[in-house]
């Protein structure tokens, strides 16, 4: 138990393994997980879950948005293969080579200057080319992938790892099929071959040489198929304490602009995080929090506190754990109730939690270790 921290996260370490589990039981048994720990592993805490994927045996590799990410996972002694999936700032691209990091490539001008690099190094780069079937944002179109073959080939020092290409509507069988059908001719099997993604996974007709799977893996499937979501477990529980308890009494005004007019006398407490935090400020009026097993309103939402109604909870003290997001006493608070309250998309919640805040990884009933 956390005696340390007023505001924290916790990392369930058992989940996170149920979930690479599950999306390993959901693929062919030639089809490797990769799982997506961009946006700080979607706020679940970069090197904590590089940490946990490294000494999972069914995690192939690691997929990160850019060459900062990757490079941070390295200096965490992270040693599974790591694919940046968008771009590396040039001034990394030595170290990215050194590192032995794959690197996406769009575009004539990165693959010049990465194989520049590569040679002066001595050492070849690894690259995925990445094809653009639909997104329209970064790959190479499908009628230029011949000729930009062409040029990576007449490059000694670049090794062509993989090619792949990004969903833009994997929940949609449609469209997902559709730019399977553009991607498939494609295909060389003497390089990898990868297309999905949470939902990618399940719907698209075709099994790749690796899923990159993000929300899926942290315990949320963005579906309303109920099998799929009761299938996974979520990894994080964001806890704070009560720092203050008071009662404020009738006809008082509780916050700024006099938001609140306390129509009766009520117990309040004030807790430790707030928007700052990432606790998003329309979840005042609107959301919960769980104190002694029992769902506390929440009234106010500051920049680095909340205050919630405590009336009917009479034996709350401060210092008492307030579960945000997570369990506590038989009842639960997840994103998907998150989401029903803003109609939001769910990575916009955890990526919004402060990176500073300890994490913590929990397994069952062996001691927390905060890395």
């Amino acid at each position: 138990m956390n005696t340390k921290y007023t505001t924290w996260i916790e990392i369930d370490r058992s989940n996170l393994e149920h979930n690479v589990s599950q999306y390993k039981s959901w693929v062919s048994p030639r089809t490797e997980i990769a799982p997506v720990i961009k946006g700080n592993a979607y706020g679940h805490g970069l090197h904590q879950i590089g940490y946990l994927h490294d000494q999972n045996n069914n995690v192939s590799r690691l997929c990160v948005v850019n060459s900062t990410e990757a490079l941070q996972l390295r200096q965490h002694k992270i040693k599974k293969p790591i694919l940046i999936l968008s771009y590396a700032t040039p001034s990394d691209l030595e170290d990215v080579i050194m590192q032995e990091i794959d690197l996406a490539v769009t575009d004539l001008q990165t693959i010049q200057l990465l194989h520049q690099k590569a040679l002066k190094l001595d050492k070849k780069a690894s690259i995925h080319l990445k094809v653009d079937t639909g997104m329209s944002r970064f790959g190479v179109l499908p009628r230029d992938v011949s000729a930009m073959l062409n040029e990576i080939k007449s490059m000694p020092m670049l090794h062509l790892q993989g090619m792949f290409s990004h969903l833009s509507c994997s929940n949609k069988r449609k469209f997902v099929h559709e730019q399977e059908e553009i991607f498939q001719p494609l295909r060389d099997q003497n390089i990898q071959f990868h297309m999905t993604n949470t939902l990618g996974t399940i719907n698209c007709k075709s099994n790749y040489d690796f899923a990159r799977v993000g929300l899926g893996i942290y315990g949320y499937m963005p579906t309303k198929n109920i099998l799929y979501r009761k299938a996974l477990k979520p990894v994080l529980s964001l806890k704070t304490r009560i720092v203050q308890i008071k009662t404020v009494e009738k006809n008082a005004y509780l916050g700024y602009q006099r938001i609140h007019h306390i129509k009766k006398p009520t117990k309040t407490a004030i807790i430790g995080l707030g928007y700052f935090d990432g606790l998003h400020p329309d979840f005042a009026n609107h959301g919960h929090v769980l104190i002694h097993g029992q769902y506390a309103p929440i009234m106010t939402i500051n920049m680095n506190v909340a205050t919630v109604d405590i009336t009917h909870i009479p034996q709350c003290a401060i210092q008492d754990e307030v579960v945000v997001l997570g369990n506590q006493g038989g009842k639960s608070i997840s994103a998907y109730d998150w989401q029903k309250l803003l109609n939001q998309n769910m990575r916009m919640f955890f990526t919004a939690f402060d990176a500073n805040l300890p994490r913590i990884i929990v397994h069952d009933n062996k001691e927390p270790l905060l890395l």
